[in-house]
């Protein structure tokens, strides 16, 4: 079983964060799919499909969240319990093992990485000796300045002026910022619109951890560029965007934001929101958790490239549409999505995992995956695993406590990938990735 970093999740309940919550496998060998994990309690859940886990358009009852203290079975004594966890593979429908004690789809076709220098595929298993490592329970002793873009998924505006913010995992879930209810935990809320506006305006006990993103400028628009080479011939915050059948140039499309000061070694949540009154409606607060920037993959001077995301409401729209959920993403109500990517290591990063299927406790109305062009952000709705860059969307989640859980089939065998436990503030977007932290939305 995995160490956790606890904070108060309510009346008394421990919200745990686990970097790499204990699945019921060795890394890296095949999952026990019939035995739970331990002292884990309930382990993340089909955290893409609605209910079976076997396709993208499948609806669920009960996803019309109204409270927060409908969002997952834990009459077990654990909050992240769900409709969708399970002791055994029995208790699953067909296709699907008991994973984590969450029900996922087990996918048919071999696990592929992707290297994400240049996109080609590496014949080699995945790394996965993280799946069941215990993340350090204190911050390394250096810290760093992250830095990158606001990255935007979907089309949508320039992602300027985004307020980013940085807290460590010993100050989440956070607690009202101001006012009457100042220091009460914001998951004690039982108004939805109440526990909006305390996730969405809790301060981290460090003030240099709240930036606002800049423009980039416009020196290297109009540049011919190749997309594959954009961030060198653009520089950051452009993209090399088609301005014609044989011509492509450089556009500003994304806000910069660098943040000093920040613990390494240790999880962290990024949320990303808007301040401006005439924008809130056309931005979705997200939240990426369990970002962890590791001291080893350090830059010179103690820099660390990690894109912050946002999300449009034209697409908060379109792809519950693409899946088919009557009325969109309910009022309240929140999505998951991030990338499937392998362990880390010394010489190189994560690698994306195509194949992956995943799962929450607490399911969505749907799940999709994505083809293979990173441009294109519209799920497809026949798709039951990751395309080669991980991705993945669950829809029309409710808010609160909840577990993802991940598999593949490697070398033939079904490989539990972990879980990581949540809580999905209302309207909202949080952003994961398994069993790799880093990065989050980067490719």
């Amino acid at each position: 079983m995995s160490v956790r970093y606890l904070a108060v999740l309510g009346a008394g309940v421990a919200f745990s964060m686990a970097a790499c919550s204990g699945a019921s496998t060795t890394a890296g060998q095949p999952a026990a799919a019939d035995t739970a994990s331990g002292g884990d309690a309930a382990e993340p859940t089909d955290g893409s499909d609605g209910t079976d886990g076997t396709d993208g358009t499948d609806a669920t009852d009960g996803t019309d969240a109204t409270d927060a203290t409908d969002a997952g079975d834990s009459s077990d004594g654990d909050p992240f319990a769900g409709n969708n966890s399970c002791a055994t593979s029995g208790e699953c429908k067909a296709g699907q093992g008991c994973h984590g004690n969450v029900c996922v789809a087990e996918p048919a076709d071999e696990v592929r990485l992707t290297d994400n220098a240049t996109d080609n595929f590496v014949e080699e298993p995945p790394n996965l000796d993280c799946v069941d490592a215990a993340p350090a329970d204190v911050p390394g002793a250096e810290t760093a300045t992250i830095y990158g873009i606001v990255d935007r998924f979907g089309d949508g505006r320039k992602t300027i002026d985004i307020e980013v913010s940085v807290f460590p995992a010993s100050e989440w879930p956070p607690k009202w910022a101001d006012g009457d209810k100042a220091g009460q935990p914001c998951v004690d809320e039982t108004d939805l619109a109440a526990m909006h506006t305390c996730f969405n305006t809790a301060k981290p006990s460090n003030p240099k951890w709240v930036v606002k993103s800049t423009d980039p400028g416009t020196e290297k628009e109009g540049t011919e560029c190749a997309f594959l080479e954009q961030l060198e011939t653009c520089g950051a915050g452009y993209e090399c965007i088609e301005v014609s059948s044989i011509v492509m140039e450089c556009e500003p499309s994304f806000g910069l934001y660098e943040v000093p000061e920040v613990p390494t070694d240790t999880p962290l949540v990024v949320r990303s929101v808007t301040r401006d009154p005439l924008l809130q409606k056309k931005w979705k607060d997200t939240y990426a958790y369990n970002t962890i920037v590791l001291s080893e993959h350090l830059e010179e001077g103690g820099r660390f490239r990690l894109n912050a995301l946002m999300v449009s409401d034209g697409q908060w729209a379109t792809i519950p549409n693409t899946l088919q959920v009557p009325g969109g993403i309910k009022k309240n109500n929140g999505a998951v999505g991030g990338r499937v990517r392998d362990c880390p290591s010394a010489g190189r990063r994560g690698y994306t995992l195509k194949e992956a299927a995943v799962g929450l406790a607490t399911p969505g109305s749907a799940t999709g995956y994505f083809n293979d062009n990173e441009l294109d952000t519209v799920p497809l709705r026949d798709r039951k695993a990751t395309d080669r860059y991980g991705r993945f969307t669950i829809v029309d989640v409710k808010a609160g406590p909840n577990r993802l859980a991940g598999v593949v089939r490697s070398g033939g065998a079904v490989t539990s990938l972990g879980s990581e436990e949540f809580f999905l503030p209302p309207n909202s977007l949080v952003v994961l990735t398994l069993p790799g932290k880093l990065p989050i939305f980067n490719k």
